[in-house]
């Protein structure tokens, strides 16, 4: 009995010192330039490439990390002309055992940005001008962040992805038909228009 009980009695210890420590999951932000690569060579008939791609998997789980993805991240995946891309690149995401991501601030929102975040941060400054810088990003990665498997975010948002992806071809479309000019320049110059237009569009209904 007195094995018994010390055993319980360390386990308390154990689990009153996690959960004092307010430990909180490794998360990081995968560079979608990377993420697309990855993601190609997870679909890739080269079986040196797919395997290379499934370590990458592996390795991050291993590890305890947890990809971090906000509106910006899916806005920028969503850029491709091949569409095939497109979906696999939604399809990787769901390979991932777990993700986190912004929450939106509306409910019509899919995933959050960083405008939901600055104003997630302005209302508790307002609310409490003392609050420590500490405190600030705890409470707020608190309310801000959420977790699922990547299965489960894509499901539910999937569908208006493509939509994303399909308003960027036809702003693509649009832009060379009317403006020569932007044939014989970059294809950066209509990316970068393409996230302003958004971005000013979500700012708009942030303050709305």
């Amino acid at each position: 009995m007195r094995l018994i009980a010390w055993k319980v009695s360390i386990y308390l210890h154990c689990w009153l010192k996690i959960m004092r420590s307010n430990l909180s999951p490794k998360l990081f932000a995968i560079d979608t330039s990377i993420l697309g690569k990855v993601a190609s060579d997870y679909f890739s008939p080269v079986s040196s490439k797919s395997k290379k791609a499934r370590k990458f998997l592996s390795t991050i789980a291993d590890r305890g990390l947890v990809p971090l993805f906000c509106m910006h991240h899916f806005q920028e995946l969503m850029q491709h002309k091949n569409d095939l891309k497109v979906l696999n690149r939604l399809r990787f995401i769901k390979k991932f055992s777990q993700i986190a991501w912004v929450k939106p601030s509306s409910p019509e929102g899919l995933v959050g940005s960083i405008i939901d975040i600055q104003g997630s941060e302005m209302l508790r400054l307002i609310d409490n001008p003392q609050i420590s810088l500490h405190e600030l990003i705890s409470e707020t990665r608190k309310q801000i962040i959420d977790y699922s498997t990547g299965e489960y975010l894509i499901n539910n948002i999937g569908e208006e992805l493509l939509q994303v992806h399909k308003s960027y071809l036809n702003l693509i479309q649009t832009i060379m038909s009317e403006t020569p000019f932007v044939r014989k320049n970059t294809f950066i110059f209509i990316s970068c228009l393409y996230l302003t237009t958004i971005r000013r569009f979500s700012s708009i209904e942030m303050i709305e």
